[in-house]
Formats: C-alpha cells, sequence, structure tokens
C-alpha cells in the first residue's frame, strides 16, 4: 500500500492566503467595455481589462509573481458574453435568466502565456441552438469564445423566446447586466471558501481523493444572475479551483517537487461537463487520477505533461471533467515517473 492521509490539502501545498487556486483567484477583478451584441452575425465582442493584486499568489515573501490569463478569467469573462447574448436575442425574463445553465465547458490555451491584461479583445459567436430532451431547460446553444489565444467552447442550456434582431452596445457589462454585481458568478464566488479535507493519496495508483465542503457566508441564499435558481450546487468554479490543488498535489509528490522550487502550473485544456446540479451541501468526495504523462526537454528546460480525470463519487453518469496540464520541472529533480 502506498497510501498518504492529511488532514487538508494546506499540509501538503501551504498556507491558503498564499496560493492562486484556494484564495488568489478571489483578489482577481474584471472589466469588460464597449460591448457589442450583433443577433445579425450572432456574434458579441468586447474589451476586457482584467486586475492582479501583487500578492496573487506567493511561493516566497520576497517574490511577486507575473500574472497571465488563467482559465479562470478565461471562463468568467466568456460566461459574461455569451448568457448576455442568450439574454438579450431571445428576450429572457428574469425568471428565465436564472435557470440558464452551464452543461459543458471545454477551454485550450495557446502555446503561450498572455501576460499583457489590459484592454483585451474578446470575441464569441453562436455556433448553433438546438432542441434537447435531457436539457433543463428544453434548448442547448453551443458558443465559441476567442481571447487572444484562448479558446473557450461553452454550451449553455437555457428558455427560449422571441428572437430580438437588434443589435445592441454597452459602455460596461453592469449597464447590459446589471444585476451581475450581485450574482454568483459576478461577485459571490469570490466570498465562499472551498476547504479539501481528508485528503487520501495513492502515489501507486497515482490518484488523490478529498472530501470538499464549501463554505458560504451569510448571505447564503442567491436570487439575482444566471444558474441563480439552482443555488446552492457544485459549480464550475468550485470544480475547477478543487481538482487544481488535487492536480498540485499529486504533481509534487509524485515528482518530489516543493511548492516553494515549482513553477506555475498550465493549464493546456479542461473539458468539463455536468448535465444537472449536483447538491451536496454537506460535503462530497472528489477523486483525481492521473490517466497518463510524458516528460520533454525543450529549450533547455523539463516538462511533464499531463492529463487527469476528475470524479465526484455518486455522481457518475452526468458529472465529467478532464484536464490536461504542463508543468516545469526543477533541472535536478529525479523523477520518480519518468
Amino acid at each position: 500500500m502506498n497510501q498518504t492521509l492529511y488532514a487538508n490539502i494546506d499540509d501538503i501545498l501551504g498556507e491558503q492566503c498564499k496560493r492562486f487556486f484556494s484564495s488568489g483567484y478571489k483578489l482577481v477583478q474584471h472589466q469588460l467595455e464597449d460591448i457589442q451584441v450583433n443577433p445579425t452575425i450572432q456574434s458579441t465582442s468586447a474589451q476586457a481589462s482584467i486586475f492582479y493584486p501583487s500578492d496573487w499568489s506567493k511561493k516566497t515573501d520576497d517574490t511577486d509573481l507575473k500574472p497571465h490569463l488563467s482559465t479562470l478569467d478565461a471562463f468568467v469573462l466568456s460566461l459574461h458574453l455569451n448568457s448576455l447574448f442568450i439574454s438579450s436575442i431571445y428576450n429572457l425574463n428574469e425568471s428565465q435568466k436564472k435557470h440558464i445553465w452551464i452543461r459543458s465547458v471545454n477551454m485550450k490555451s495557446g502555446s503561450a502565456a498572455l501576460f499583457n491584461l489590459e484592454k483585451i479583445k474578446v470575441q464569441t459567436k453562436l455556433i448553433k441552438t438546438e432542441t434537447s430532451v435531457d436539457s433543463l431547460c428544453g434548448h442547448l446553444t453551443t458558443f465559441k469564445t476567442q481571447i487572444e489565444n484562448m479558446t473557450i467552447e461553452m454550451v449553455i442550456d437555457h428558455y427560449v423566446g422571441v428572437y430580438d434582431f437588434d443589435a445592441k452596445r454597452y459602455n460596461k457589462i453592469e449597464d447590459a447586466m446589471n444585476q451581475v454585481n450581485s450574482s454568483y458568478y459576478g461577485s459571490y464566488y469570490r466570498e465562499c471558501t472551498r476547504d479539501l479535507f481528508d485528503v487520501q493519496i495513492d502515489t501507486e495508483k497515482e490518484k488523490i481523493s478529498a472530501w470538499i465542503k464549501i463554505n458560504y457566508p451569510d448571505r447564503t441564499n442567491i436570487s439575482d444572475g444566471i444558474s441563480s435558481m439552482y443555488y446552492p450546487f457544485y459549480t464550475p468554479i468550485d470544480t475547477f479551483v478543487c481538482a487544481a490543488q488535487q492536480i498540485q498535489a499529486l504533481f509534487y509528490l509524485l515528482d518530489g517537487v516543493k511548492r516553494i522550487n515549482s513553477n506555475n502550473l498550465w493549464m493546456r485544456e479542461i473539458k468539463y461537463e455536468c448535465k444537472q446540479p449536483i447538491y451536496r451541501p454537506s460535503g462530497l468526495k472528489q477523486t483525481v487520477s492521473l490517466l497518463r504523462s510524458r516528460v520533454l526537454n525543450r529549450n533547455n528546460s523539463k516538462w511533464r505533461i499531463a492529463e487527469f480525470g476528475c470524479e465526484l463519487d455518486s455522481f457518475p453518469t452526468f458529472f465529467n471533467i478532464n484536464v490536461s496540464v504542463a508543468h516545469e520541472l526543477p533541472m535536478e529533480v529525479e523523477l520518480k515517473n519518468e
């Protein structure tokens, strides 16, 4: 048996307040301006700026890491534009907006990180809308969003109304969606904490499991914005940030790397699907397994490229997530799984 138990994920990764996927992402602010909704060409465009504080991620007290466009940034920005387009062209009322459900997301990063986070061009296009008997609201719309060198394909489950062909323009997202700042995906996700405890790592089977508890602040009821009808549920953001921490922990232990000596993880691709809300306020068990990996030598650097699968116990049929990650390793590391 090659199993190791930890009381909390922090015992492996360190303090929550110094890590991006535990707390740093909550400090990031997004700005969407010059928004143009064009039903004729089924497209929405905008200009985005992303603001990171200096302490978004700290590995040593005397070092500030340079921020880049993250998968979480891309997810939030594309979701705002996609939900705005659906709400606008189909004339959705407030109740119908609350039923909008994010069914799947596929995010692919470019070959290089994007460090210039001001005045980024964001373009999203409706690919198709189709009826679906196994959807929550009767219709599924597929969007493809381009944010510089990152591509996001998102399928949204929603109601439809009378099609509106009028083009619209907004100075900022708050003008287009006046409740965005009181919605979960506008601000509330930053107020929740996500604890990963009873962590079990099996280095032989190359997997890590943990119990996850989402802690909500006093404002426990979300009444505004998309998906608020289903709240509280296990959201895509919950899934992303918890799985990312599990992947980091498994990476570090398999390769014998300490976080203080590590480089950033690059999320190359994320495939997420959840056909209906998952409710488990008391907590749920999530397992991440290493599916395959290889080591590449590139420009005098050593990289591990790996693919992980993520499962939720008791929800095998309608929840699935796969993550492809690249991690630059210290050259002195003697790899255990090369």
